[in-house]
């Protein structure tokens, strides 16, 4: 037999003897909860995005989209068709319809029969009649026009409308398109016919202002070696399901964040119950190394062998983690995800082997180090028990327990921030509690002479093990500062950001709306809805230049920011900003201030725009220009009217001007919204009701989520203080020998018992609570961008479960112990 055969055959042996006898259990117990909490919700993230991407590609009527102002070269629908994907063609543009003496402007889009790819239209027979839903696009010699256009052409199903040198009869109404995108604030009605009629009617001359689409579906990775091989010209633009919905993806990554911080907390958990129960696991090993020293084994060896056992725990961690997390995740994707379990493909395999590598290095990471500690101590002193000849390699074991928790740390969400600040907060949260503990101690075991008999045991007990007091201590302040910010994230965090979109959230908006027609339309909606709308005035204006400089589209890689620096931007001014913003550099204007424009920060960041910038708009026939005095963060999730650019009031007044308002419609009122289109039929209605759902079904999901989440960091915790017992065992059970043999009585065996535990539980408490509070004092004000405003019934909670957990605890072991016979307790601790 080999070495490397008998290593692993000696490796494997004391794998079944430590699982049978119960001492690795801890540990098993513990790295199962780190891999079944990290691979669930890895599992359950990318399931979410993927169900959400599926919805999301309904919304873009494809899975990818090229789009141009001329029309798409045929070699890309070609190479689309050559990789097995499906394709469809539109076109869209500006145009001008007429029915009898009147005329309307109108958007205009013509498909093909092979559109939609993905999602449906929703039809009706008449205005506010039932909704039916098509997989096509309007026949040849037909065309169907949205509400609006019915209403300002008074249109009944079947009239016949002009478009260019053709007349088509008007068949349906069109409620929704898939593809109608982000972009709900178009102002023109829409008209839809079929592109065979395109040519016929004479709208598409050299010089058109049209918008070109080749629309693409198919499966990811025929998807995938499509999008490998593109490589558009700077006039085509690439559109992916993620970017078919801004709204949606920031919903997403705000839920990203969430999970990814509650998997995280459940692995520090986990990694805290490894490193205690470890030392209590080296400390039974002692004379299994001097064994097989005795033996002839080589430190080396000794080493190897021990690292091979930990690699199999974990191996078997990882297989019942990785089962269980499917478990948990078959189960959350049947409550979270109902509908489409059945049509999302498997999982990546990269999750389960993300759950193995945690195993893995949480295993050796924190116990290891422990155990290969032992093989430097000689066989002598192993056999007297004299610890005093182990080296002390704490700075190195401390480093290795660090360097294995950043190599576990979430870092794939793409949030390295976040990812940081929750590691750096326990860190330093794992070192104050380390030196305040020690502090404590120390003052209570001056403090011991001034109490009972029993209680001064229990000081005294602190005090005479003090470096495991503060261990123990730490550890469980540690883990208590875990599963209470866990909850101040399940509780105050993510309750914050479900209030940002309030169940009377503006789901109404009201567009296009004359100077002259404000006050008359506030009037209308506070007599008929009981609402005091704002009203905003709104211009629209292309940017031209920023900082002197003119805009170029080639400046600007990203396909993002490269449409928003060509889109035309809805501008606003204003005297005062907006309650619902925050200034985040620069200063807002006095009322009397001229010239002066505040930018959104985060369109600032994509196009380059900088404090003391000059920028430059066309508006209509006229430059508008002015000087970038401040930058503000805007909370664009929470539906509410905002703008990218307000300017001073002098800048835009006497532009073209339209206004908008917003307001919350209530289910089953939808007759008030006909009599305001008959009161204001130039005022366009904009219903976004349908898109809060999908944000507040995100929301629902990670609430949801999370309460599992919080399951395991229980669980966790549970572990944290079983394996803080485990790491005193021993000494306890001589304290007990020697108390019973002196003849105390077990009252005062479980009193000292309790002041012992029960102390160490309003440490841990009260230092836990502090980091915690700490912690997501941080992850609110630098990650998730919101004001904190804590619960402090949970800190309370957290003292509260410190002393009554830990103190109860206490008294199991105390009782259990003395329980026991002298000779039965004597063996236990060998």
């Amino acid at each position: 037999m080999t070495e490397r055969a008998r290593l692993a055959l000696l490796a494997t042996r004391l794998l079944r003897r430590d699982l049978a006898s119960g001492r690795l259990l801890v540990m098993l117990l513990a790295a199962v909860i780190a891999v079944a909490s990290t691979t669930s919700i890895n599992l359950l993230v990318s399931r979410v995005e993927r169900a959400m991407l599926a919805e999301s590609s309904a919304l873009l009527a494809a899975d990818l989209a090229l789009g141009a102002s001329d029309p798409v070269p045929g070699r890309y629908a070609e190479a689309a068709r050559a990789t097995g994907l499906a394709t469809a063609h539109t076109v869209s543009m500006r145009s001008v319809v007429a029915h009898g003496d009147a005329l309307q402007l109108v958007r205009l889009k013509a498909v093909d029969d092979a559109y939609p790819l993905r999602g449906e239209l929703q039809l009706a027979e008449r205005v506010l009649g039932p909704v039916s839903f098509a997989r096509h696009g309007p026949p040849p010699g037909e065309a169907w026009a949205d509400a609006r256009l019915f209403q300002l052409l008074d249109l009944a199903p079947g009239d016949r409308i002009g478009i260019g040198d053709i007349e088509l009869p008007v068949t349906r109404v069109l409620v929704l398109e898939p593809d109608r995108g982000g972009d709900v604030f178009t102002l023109a009605p829409r008209v839809m016919i079929n592109q065979a009629d395109l040519a016929a009617t004479r709208l598409v001359v050299p010089g058109t202002r049209a918008s070109y689409t080749l629309l693409v579906s198919g499966a990811q990775g025929a998807l995938d070696r499509f999008r490998a091989g593109l490589d558009p010209p700077p006039g085509i633009a690439v559109t992916d399901p993620s970017q078919a919905r801004p709204e949606m993806r920031s919903a997403f990554d705000q839920a990203g964040r969430f999970l990814t911080l509650a998997a995280f907390a459940g692995v520090l958990l986990a990694t805290i119950g490894i490193a205690l129960a470890a030392g209590a696991y080296a400390e039974h090993h002692e004379q299994t190394v001097a064994v097989l020293r005795t033996l002839g084994l080589t430190g080396t060896e000794t080493r190897r062998a021990l690292a091979l056992e930990i690699v199999l725990l974990a191996l078997l961690a990882a297989l019942l983690g990785n089962v269980i997390a499917w478990l948990v995740h078959a189960a959350l994707v049947a409550r979270l995800l109902p509908g489409v379990t059945t049509v999302l493909a498997a999982p990546p395999t990269s999750v389960f082997l993300h759950g193995t590598w945690v195993a893995l290095v949480v295993l050796a990471g924190f116990a290891l180090p422990a155990l290969a500690r032992l093989t430097y101590l000689p066989v002598v002193g192993v056999l007297h028990r004299d610890r005093a000849a182990l080296p002390t390699h704490g700075l190195r074991a401390a480093g290795v327990m660090i360097l294995a928790t950043a190599l576990i740390a979430p870092w794939q969400v793409g949030d390295a921030r976040l990812v940081a600040l929750a590691f750096a907060g326990m860190m330093a949260a794992a070192l104050v509690l380390a030196l305040v503990a020690l502090v404590i101690v120390r003052l209570l075991g001056r403090a011991r002479a001034r109490t009972r008999m029993s209680w001064r045991f229990g000081l005294a007990s602190i005090a005479r093990r003090a470096r495991l007091s503060v261990v123990q201590t730490t550890a469980i302040g540690l883990g208590l500062a875990v599963i209470l910010l866990l909850a101040l994230v399940r509780n105050d965090l993510l309750g914050q950001w479900q209030a940002r979109l309030p169940a009377d959230a503006p789901n109404q908006f009201l567009i296009n709306i004359q100077e002259d027609e404000v006050d008359a339309l506030g009037a209308f909606l506070r007599s008929e809805a009981g609402v005091d709308a704002d009203f905003y005035p709104m211009v629209r204006g292309r940017l031209t230049a920023i900082g002197g400089r003119a805009v170029n589209l080639d400046d600007y890689p990203d396909p993002r920011s490269r449409r928003l620096a060509d889109r035309e931007f809805n501008l606003s001014w204003a005297t005062r900003m907006k309650a619902d913003n925050r200034l985040v550099g620069g200063r807002w204007w006095e009322p009397a201030t001229q010239g002066e424009m505040s930018v959104e920060q985060g369109i600032a960041e994509r196009l380059g725009i900088t404090l003391g910038d000059t920028l430059e708009f066309s508006v209509a026939d006229r430059r508008v220009s002015g000087r970038v005095t401040s930058l503000r963060e805007v909370e664009w999730d929470n539906f509410e009217v905002n703008f990218f650019v307000v300017t001073t009031p002098d800048l835009l007044r006497d532009t073209p001007t339209t206004w908008i308002t917003s307001f919350h419609l209530p289910p089953g009122d939808a007759t008030l919204m006909t009599r305001l289109v008959a009161r204001f039929p130039s005022v366009t209605v904009i219903d976004v009701d349908a898109l809060m759902r999908q944000v507040r079904q995100v929301m629902s999901r990670v609430a949801g989520a999370l309460t599992w989440v919080f399951g395991f960091a229980l669980a966790a915790g549970v572990l944290v203080l079983v394996a803080a017992v485990q790491a005193s065992q021993r000494e306890r059970v001589l304290d007990v020998v020697l108390l019973k043999t002196l003849g105390a009585a077990r009252r005062f065996v479980t009193v000292a018992t309790l002041a012992e535990f029960a102390l160490i539980g309003l440490v841990a408490g009260l230092l836990g609570s502090g980091g915690a509070v700490l912690t997501g004092w941080l992850l609110a004000t630098r990650v998730f961008d919101m004001p904190y405003l804590p619960d402090w019934r949970i800190p309370l909670a957290g003292i509260a479960a410190g002393v009554l957990t830990v103190g109860a605890l206490g008294v199991v072991v105390a009782r259990r112990t003395h329980r026991q016979s002298v000779v039965a307790s004597l063996r236990a601790s060998a």
